[in-house]
């Protein structure tokens, strides 16, 4: 028994009761029938599996898995108690799954529903696979003053609401959401701390509507940056609430809505004290933007941000859009394009600072009400010849410049009759070389096959028959068709360059553009993984791959995007990570660069690379930091975010963010429907840090057949891909 009671220590299980419970605590511990109710307080076993089956379990009671790991599994779950995996002040928030085929529903209580906070967040999974997942209860996944956010993963096939998540921490968290229904939001908070934490990231899609009704805080510490917030619906995006991802002191961060409809009631914040962030919203139908959207550089030398609006359909503005800079800083863009444009009396645009402009675009009719404010100037395009902006109840800063231009009409007309009407591009009878059947200006892309144009083929993009030019597919053409299997095309159909004569890519090359060049992979990484790796006993690798991005994202374009997280370093058995370890980036020689490596059955795939002339700072002696937050530096690579944090054995981490066209993430190979949750791996991976002036190596391994938690293809609740591809562990 003493024997017993040191191992459970040594866990960090915090039982409640007097009683041991069994090794591998099983759902007849807990309760039995159908419908099983808990109740009283249980220790749950580390790594225990409760498989009800298709029962209906009720949670009245208390379930404590300390920091260890529990998954449930049953029919349906409803929890008026609540689930502990707590790590404490020194300690790490351990990890729970609940799985049910019916509804998933977590009841307010007095406290919070799941405790799982300490100095590193723990992680929570609800998923329902036929129904509805409601999270009426707290949840608290909050990391400590050094630690970070942990991780909250939604998924439902029906609807899916969320009350309040806390995943904040020096280093925010991070919260996915994936619904096949409507999804609301109350409070999610994945705020970064001080003085130089970052916020983390929300990602929530949904097949239905997306409502915010309380606050996402992605706020970043003093001198950190704020989250990365995405909101994607099929259908209406609203925001009576609060989206919130100002910095005080570093870059605001970046708010993304994309939706069939989009309205903002109350506010966007994207403001900060270095530089404001970014604001882009698209809609097919409507974008209602009645609140106050900020993205302003606060204090006296920060520039302002970007606020990008993009609708084929009507924009109605109304409240306050600004994206003014500090008194010595730079402003930036208001962009805002529709098929039709108009604002209320009381509207507010500025983009005050050196360079600020405002542009607005509308394909049909414009009508102005309210200030607009710019440094330089205010563009005014239509597209309409005969109905030019009526700017009657507006007020400008001086003359704004009005620009006719016929590409941007949008509504339909009386088509063939000769005659170039309102609403028509172009009329020429019938289809010719420069104008289609429907009276739109012929171009690749638009659905409609345009012979006269050259067009063999047209099907909104890249098809497995159609290349992107709307030519039928053939290898050798210069074209590279994905659809249609191709991995590369450089012109020809000899092998031995990189692309075969089947336009597949060959071992140990990357190919890009079109026609490909194909170069050697993973430039300045070992050829082969590292054999003598620290490793972690926390860590995630996320991406988005370029194609997917497009494929989800068509208005946005082929972004990919990678986050790397590796926590509690050289927690198994190694030793403590020193500075030392992680060079001296930014310093004089010797120097070096900070480089992820990417390696599939020991093929290395891609690689990342934060250059040692880069922007880094000094941690106050504990490491290292990189922030280039639009990642515009040519060597590279869309590298964001670098964070190196030396510390005691279990203690150290890592954090790398990447994002944009230039990151170098291949299409990897999927496994038809994804991975499967907790299955075991067919293929090998490496994830490796390396430094060129040192000789540690910080990273993870995944061999064949072990079962880390792996995901690939992430899918909406509709079944179309998001194109998210995650590995991570967790656990001791």
């Amino acid at each position: 028994m003493g024997l017993r009671n040191l191992l459970e220590a040594a866990l960090g299980l915090l039982l409640l009761t007097t009683a041991l419970p069994a090794r591998g605590t099983v759902a007849d511990n807990v309760c039995a029938g159908d419908p099983c109710v808990i109740a009283g307080t249980h220790a749950i076993t580390h790594l225990s599996t409760l498989d009800f089956g298709t029962r209906d379990v009720v949670l009245d009671g208390t379930l404590d898995v300390g920091t260890g790991q529990m998954t449930i599994l049953a029919g349906s779950y409803t929890q008026n108690g609540d689930v502990r995996a707590q790590g404490g002040a020194s300690g790490f928030g351990g990890g729970v799954t609940i799985q049910t085929t019916g509804d998933l529903t977590i009841n307010s209580t007095a406290g919070d529903s799941f405790r799982m906070n300490g100095l590193d967040g723990g992680s929570l999974e609800l998923t329902s696979t036929l129904g509805s997942v409601t999270v009426d209860g707290a949840v608290d996944l909050g990391g400590g003053f050094i630690g970070f956010g942990g991780q909250f993963d939604v998924s439902a096939a029906g609807s899916a609401s969320v009350a309040d998540a806390d995943l904040g921490a020096t280093e925010g968290g991070f919260f996915a959401l994936i619904a096949g229904g409507p999804v609301t939001l109350g409070n999610v908070d994945v705020s970064g701390g001080v003085p130089d934490g970052g916020a983390g990231e929300v990602l929530v899609t949904s097949a239905g509507d997306i409502d915010v009704v309380g606050t996402v805080d992605g706020r970043g510490g003093l001198n950190g940056f704020g989250a990365l917030v995405t909101l994607d619906a099929a259908g209406v995006v609203r925001v009576p609430g609060t989206i919130d991802v100002l910095t005080p002191g570093g870059d605001g961060g970046e708010i993304e809505l994309i939706a069939n409809t989009c309205s903002v009631t109350g506010s966007l914040t994207a403001d900060g004290g270095a530089a404001g962030g970014q604001i882009l919203i698209t809609t097919t139908a409507l974008a209602e933007l009645l609140g106050t959207i900020t993205s302003d550089g606060t204090n006296g030398n920060a520039d302002g941000g970007e606020i990008t609006v993009a609708t084929t359909g009507a924009l109605l503005l109304g409240g306050t859009l600004s994206t003014t800079s500090g008194s010595q800083g730079f402003s930036s863009l208001v962009d805002l394009s529709a098929c039709t444009v108009d604002s209320q009396a009381g509207l507010s645009v500025e983009a005050l600072g050196v360079g600020g402009a405002i542009s607005v675009a509308a394909g049909a009719l414009m009508t102005l009400q309210g200030s607009f404010d710019a440094d330089t100037q205010v563009s005014l395009t239509y597209g309409l010849i005969l109905f030019p902006p009526d700017i009657s109840g507006a007020t400008f800063p001086g003359v704004p410049i009005q620009t006719h231009n016929p590409l941007i009409q949008c509504l339909p007309a009386d088509c063939g009759n000769g005659t170039v009407e309102p609403g028509e591009q172009c009329d020429d009878s019938g289809e010719s070389a420069f104008c289609n059947a429907d009276c739109s200006f012929a171009s690749c892309g638009d659905l409609t096959v345009n012979f006269a144009a050259g067009e063999t083929c047209d099907e909104g993009g890249e098809t497995a028959t159609c290349d992107s030019d709307c030519s039928g597919v053939v290898c050798s053409d210069g074209v590279v068709n994905e659809a249609a299997g191709e991995g590369c095309d450089d012109g020809d159909l000899v092998p031995g360059d990189g692309c075969d004569g089947s336009c597949l890519v060959e071992g140990g090359y990357g190919c890009v553009g079109e026609p490909s060049v194909c170069t050697i992979l993973g430039a300045g990484c070992p050829l082969v993984p590292s054999p003598v790796c620290s490793e972690s006993a926390k860590n995630i690798t996320l991406f988005l791959d370029k194609q997917f991005a497009a494929d989800a994202h068509p208005t946005t374009g082929s972004k990919a995007k990678l986050v790397f997280k590796w926590v509690k370093g050289s927690a198994q058995g190694g030793a403590a990570v020193q500075q030392s370890d992680f060079g001296t980036p930014g310093q004089t020689a010797p120097g070096g660069d900070v480089r992820l490596c990417f390696y599939e059955n020991d093929v290395v795939q891609f690689s990342l690379t934060a250059p040692q002339d880069g922007p880094w700072a000094e941690i106050k002696g504990k490491g290292w930091k990189y922030i280039d937050k639009k990642g515009e530096l040519d060597s590279n690579e869309g590298v964001e975010v670098v964070v190196l944090k030396a510390n005691d054995v279990g203690k150290a981490s890592i954090v790398i963010l990447a994002k944009g066209v230039d990151v170098p993430v291949p299409a990897l190979p999927r496994v038809e429907g994804g991975f499967p949750k907790n299955g075991s791996l067919d293929r090998s991976y490496d994830v490796q840090v390396h430094i060129d002036d040192q000789l540690a190596c910080h990273g993870m391994s995944y061999g064949v057949g072990t079962m880390p938690d792996v995901h690939a293809d992430k899918a909406r609740g509709d079944g179309s891909p998001v194109g998210v591809w995650k590995i991570k562990r967790t656990g001791p």
